[in-house]
């Protein structure tokens, strides 16, 4: 009889993982990570799949192997080389962890300072206050957060308190590359100071059609002429004029400037005027 040699081919089984990916968490790999179905193909009966060589990445990555299949018989031989046993990735991902860090709201009403902010109180604050999540934090891991600002305008209007974070183990190591920080700069509301300005004059001015400089000076600087509540790094300017040549009547205008720089600053204000009427006698001709 003629003897001819059989030749069994390997039979094919292809694993399909229930998850391609987890959020750090620190943690090696173990079975519970790569729980699986059988996609394609079947085993022999009394033959089982193990799992093993499980990755030892543990930090944020795209790129982590998935670990080798060991096909047994129910005797326990490895039977693998058997199979052609293939998984539907090659690759595992480990996703960075999100935490969103939300820089605090200030409010301070204008001051004329440049402090970079201030909530209420007399000093500034040293660092900007952020909130988060601690508990999103794997082990010992804390968040180190930097400023990136050191001074605002004194102006009113909102302005940005930005800031940079990181992340650090218990060991000084940065570890950020495993985070995903959401970062939300803190903010500055500088309001409008309110401020009531008076002006007013109970003696007699003698109507001439142009006020002088004496006139003037006796108009803007008595007693009735005052503004409360300006900042102290501010003054008041008062001016006081006819409307036309032809008539008596005597109006205020005013601004607030700056001491040192003698910028107007009237616009951080939120002004009352309290303004009495000023009649000029009427000047007698002869």
């Amino acid at each position: 009889p003629t003897k001819e040699a059989v030749t069994f081919k390997q039979r094919p089984i292809t694993l399909g993982f229930l998850s391609t990916s987890k959020v750090y968490d620190g943690k090696a790999f173990d079975e519970k990570d790569f729980g699986y179905d059988i996609l394609g193909g079947s085993l022999v009966a009394g033959d089982s799949i193990t799992l093993k060589d499980y990755p030892s990445e543990t930090n944020a990555s795209d790129n982590v192997p998935v670990p080798s299949v060991v096909i047994t018989n129910k005797d326990g031989i490895d039977v693998t080389k058997y199979y052609s046993a293939k998984t539907s990735t090659k690759k595992f991902t480990i996703q960075k962890k999100r935490i969103a860090i939300k820089g605090k709201r200030y409010s301070r009403t204008y001051d004329g300072t440049t402090d970079i902010y201030n909530d209420g109180d007399s000093k500034p604050a040293e660092k900007i206050e952020v909130d988060y999540d601690s508990s999103l934090l794997i082990g010992d891991d804390i968040i180190e957060i930097t400023q990136n600002v050191s001074k605002v305008s004194p102006s009113v209007g909102t302005y940005s308190l930005p800031f940079t974070a990181a992340v650090k183990d218990s060991n000084g190591e940065d570890v950020t590359s495993n985070y995903d920080l959401d970062i939300t700069p803190g903010t500055l509301e500088v309001k409008k100071r309110k401020v009531t300005i008076n002006a007013g004059y109970s003696g007699s001015i003698e109507y001439r059609g142009t006020l002088s400089d004496k006139d003037q000076e006796v108009l803007t600087n008595n007693s009735l002429c005052s503004a409360d509540n300006l900042a102290s790094s501010d003054e008041l300017h008062l001016s006081a004029q006819y409307p036309n040549a032809d008539d008596t009547s005597i109006t205020y205008t005013y601004q607030i400037l700056n001491r040192k720089t003698q910028e107007d600053v009237s616009s951080n204000y939120d002004v009352t005027t309290n303004f009495t009427p000023v009649e000029a006698t009427k000047r007698e001709l002869s």
